[in-house]
């Protein structure tokens, strides 16, 4: 079998839902396989070669999507072992970044020297604007010591004859302190806050989801007792997926030799016009269970109660959810002798 070929065919032909069908019906752990519909194929494609149950595509297309032609795939010869899926980023550009810090060092020191000629050339125009022009003194440095004590600032008063006050100044580094760690205490509660109310937007909306979930199965649940009760086979047909497939065993579970099949919509037809062909006025379920985990479901019961005698059994429903409601992948009935 040529896989290359497999995944052209299966990307040109069939759609996700349909991949996730098939997922469901081989069995597969749907978990493992996330993303668009190519990278699932290819998934699925190496998780089947790694356990030497690859034929199990072409017999689900046999089954499922008879206008596909996988003549050609199987005929053609083996490719070999697929390529893994490789997920890593794209390499950096080492010599780009190096580039990058030189161009920059370079615009930088243009700038200064810039701002530099700048400042000489217009220096003594600044000063006339700010003070009589004249001979200036050399200005005093003036050093700042971060302290607690009052600071005592004394204006130059060389330059004129007019007396300068002192100022003093008590700095209040604790009080400044407080006020900063107030301030970032406050973003910090304030994202606090948004992440809880986040949180709990995200679970109200997940059990939301989940009630929604399961009035739909309770509703599919009912719907299939009264159309079977009416003999509407059509509205049972709308209760199942375009893939169903209807299992009895014949009270031989331990026995396949005598398991009847009936798949899609034409096998579920049958199935359900011989049903329906007993003699029976109506019937109900016995202990009926529902389970949920995610996008699939499994529902059992015990029988039925047909006018008021009951034909034990261990029927099994199996449902997947998509688009907003449940649809029965396949049904499992005569497990009990």
């Amino acid at each position: 079998m040529n896989k290359g070929k497999l995944l052209d065919i299966l990307l040109e032909r069939t759609t996700l839902d349909e991949i996730d069908h098939m997922l469901f019906d081989l069995d597969v752990p749907t978990g493992e396989f996330t993303g668009p519909q190519s990278k699932k194929i290819r998934s699925l494609i190496l998780y089947l070669e790694k356990r030497n149950r690859l034929n199990e595509i072409p017999d689900w297309i046999k089954e499922n999507r008879t206008d596909i032609d996988l003549t050609a795939v199987l005929a053609a010869p083996d490719d070999g072992p697929m390529e893994p899926i490789i997920t890593d980023g794209p390499a950096q550009d080492k010599g780009s970044g190096q580039n990058s810090a030189v161009w920059i060092a370079a615009i930088t020191t243009v700038i200064a020297a810039a701002i530099t000629g700048l400042l000489t050339i217009f220096s003594d125009d600044i000063r006339c604007l700010v003070v009589e022009c004249g001979e200036e003194p050399e200005p005093n440095p003036v050093v700042v010591t971060p302290t607690d004590e009052p600071i005592i600032i004394v204006a130059d008063d060389s330059a004129t004859d007019t007396p300068v006050p002192t100022a003093t100044v008590t700095p209040d580094l604790a009080a400044t302190a407080e006020f900063e760690a107030s301030q970032s205490g406050t973003a910090t509660a304030e994202a606090e806050l948004n992440a809880i109310a986040t949180q709990e937007e995200a679970t109200k909306q997940a059990i939301l989801e989940v009630n929604k979930r399961e009035v739909a199965l309770d509703k599919l649940i009912n719907q299939e007792i009264q159309s079977g009760n009416a003999r509407d086979l059509a509205g049972l047909l709308d209760l199942m997926s375009p893939t169903i497939e209807i299992v009895s065993r014949n009270g031989t579970p331990g026995d396949v030799s005598d398991d009847l099949f009936f798949n899609g919509y034409e096998g579920a037809s049958e199935f359900y016009t011989n049903f329906f062909a007993l003699d029976w006025e109506a019937y109900s379920l016995e202990n009926v269970e529902a389970t949920v985990e995610g996008d699939e479901a499994i529902i059992t019961h015990d029988g039925t109660i047909s006018d008021g005698t009951l034909f034990p059994d261990r029927v099994t429903y199996k449902l997947r959810y998509a688009n907003d409601e449940w649809l029965i992948t396949n049904i499992e009935v005569g497990t009990l002798p």
